[in-house]
């Protein structure tokens, strides 16, 4: 059995970074159409760190703050509102603060009209391509008495994505992301000893430490809405 340990949780989420420079990269793909998304801020000497992978059956995060870590693994069933969530970090974390992760991987073009990559799939692969806030004319146009600078490299190998970013403050951006839609189940057997289990938002209890857990024991022995009732 696999278990994922409060330190380790990371592994589980092995970016797909493989080989795709024959893969077709659709036109219409949106840059928040990741199915991988990792971002890697470092900002006065501190590394905070945030992905969020896409399985068939799940979503699975993990954020790290200054070796702070905390995670979320979240099963999908029919009725999204009912589904199983586990957590893991400091105070017993609540699904809820996990929210806003999905913006903390999106990359930089995301919120914003830049001409040149307006999606993924405009960034042409195989390619080192250099931008910087000369690529953005809204945030230049919103910054006019004192435009922020920033420079960067971008680079995408069929579905994979990758790019740095530095600004004129220090503080550093590193992402990755993969578009591939050949989406993986995640493993059930998976050992989750010590998470904190949640029916959606609300809180179930707490797995005991000491001895594997599997994840299918947990979906297995979960209420169901009905029986609660």
């Amino acid at each position: 059995m696999k278990r994922i340990s409060r330190w380790l949780l990371g592994m589980i989420t092995v970016t797909p970074f493989f080989s795709q420079a024959q893969v077709t990269c659709p036109k219409e793909l949106k840059w928040i159409d990741a199915t991988y998304a990792e971002r890697k801020i470092t900002r006065d000497g501190q590394i905070e760190s945030a992905k969020i992978e896409a399985f068939l059956n799940a979503s699975v995060i993990h954020v790290d703050i200054g070796n702070v870590q905390s995670g979320m693994i979240e099963i999908f069933p029919k009725n999204h509102a009912d589904s199983i969530r586990l957590t893991f970090g400091r105070d017993r974390p609540k699904p809820s603060d996990f929210a806003e992760v999905s913006m903390l991987v999106e990359p930089p073009m995301t919120n914003a009209a830049w001409p040149r990559m307006m999606g993924p799939c405009a960034v042409s692969s195989g390619t080192d391509i250099e931008f910087d806030e000369s690529d953005v004319p809204d945030f230049i146009e919103a910054h006019a008495n004192n435009i922020p600078k920033f420079k960067g490299i971008i680079r995408r190998d069929g579905l994979n994505v990758s790019y740095s970013m530095k600004v004129e403050s220090g503080e550093r951006w590193q992402g990755e992301l993969n578009y591939s839609r050949d989406l993986q189940s995640f493993d059930l057997q998976t050992d989750v000893q010590g998470w904190h289990v949640f029916r959606a938002n609300t809180y179930i209890k707490t797995l005991p430490s000491g001895a594997p857990v599997s994840l299918l024991s947990v979906i297995e022995h979960m209420p169901s809405t009905e029986q609660k009732e």
